[in-house]
């Protein structure tokens, strides 16, 4: 009995893939993927290796890694990162090419029943190719609207739209909050800082549970000495915590320098693994015993710190 099937052309992806020249663009993409503003994804795929793995699953064989590397948008001997260089022209016209030599259409239609966070569509739209995209999870669905189907719907008047009711928006909120963070002359509030709160079985102290009392220790931070971070100070004879703010350059490992000596906002934590500990007795609490507060009476909270904006530059605590 013979086999009426039509045998496809072998492609790309069945001979080889530049492996370590895509591990090398997975390291340009760490934080710059475009879709994180829209809603994290915890599984999307890097944008270069999806783009690679469409291409390497449309184009034949035969081609060479040379010509792979260009039509993914690599330069020789230039730093190129991927994920925010789309294909241009030339590129998508060899791509089509190829296409209709392999399938038969300049622009083959790519199926991604789990597109997931959309990654390949996303790919895939950007050589102009025909996309059917899907998924389980409405959130995923809604992501690639917003960032794939939408756009090429709409086009650029839909950027204006979204810049109009975003700024409408933040000025509403801005307008109906405001009786909620008073500020200064020349400073806006920005946010609160809490803490949630259990009453040591020990002492009877309330105590804020932190794992760390950081404010800010990005690199900016560091080259200003401005690191910041919060000091617990024990207060047995009140039952309570009160707090001190430490600012400061870096000191060794964690710490901050201070008047008083160097100072490690790691080091000062009250929970860590689910367990507190108090700063006024130094007793631990058990997770069993947190749990235990939660579910009868809810954890209580206390307030240690706020963060403003001077002007439009940068926060202080």
């Amino acid at each position: 009995m013979s086999d009426s099937t039509s045998k496809r052309p072998a492609v790309f992806i069945e001979k080889m893939m530049p492996v370590q020249v895509l591990n090398e663009q997975v390291n340009f993409e760490h934080g710059g993927n475009p879709f994180k503003g829209l809603h994290r994804w915890y599984s999307r795929k890097p944008l270069s290796f999806s783009r690679a793995s469409v291409l390497a699953s449309l184009l034949p064989a035969d081609i060479t890694m040379q010509e792979f590397e260009y039509l993914l948008g690599l330069v020789p001997g230039k730093e190129v990162k991927l994920y925010k260089t789309p294909p241009n022209s030339v590129q998508i016209k060899k791509v089509h090419d190829y296409c209709e030599k392999v399938w038969g259409t300049r622009t083959p239609t790519v199926l991604d029943a789990f597109a997931g966070g959309g990654s390949i569509p996303f790919e895939a739209a950007r050589y102009g190719l025909n996309v059917l995209a899907s998924d389980l999870n409405p959130v995923a669905v809604v992501t690639m609207k917003a960032a794939m189907e939408y756009p090429l719907k709409f086009g650029p008047d839909l950027q204006q739209d979204i810049d109009k009711w975003v700024k409408w928006v933040g000025d509403e909120a801005e307008k109906r909050l405001a009786e909620f963070f008073p500020s200064l002359p020349g400073e806006t509030v920005q946010y609160y800082l809490w803490a949630h709160t259990v009453v040591c079985p020990n002492c009877e102290s309330i105590v804020p549970l932190s794992p760390n009392w950081w404010l800010d220790k990005s690199s900016s931070a560091i080259k200003k000495a401005q690191l910041a971070a919060i000091k617990p100070i024990s207060n047995p004879d009140e039952k309570k915590v009160d707090f001190d703010l430490v600012k400061g350059k870096k000191g060794n490992g964690s710490t901050i320098i201070t008047a008083d000596g160097e100072y490690d906002p790691d080091i000062a934590v009250t929970i860590s693994r689910s367990v507190g500990k108090c700063p006024n007795c130094h007793n631990i609490i058990e997770d069993d015993v947190i749990k235990s507060q939660a579910k009868i009476n809810g954890l209580g909270h206390q307030l240690y710190a706020v963060a403003s904006k001077i002007g439009n530059n940068y926060l202080t605590f």
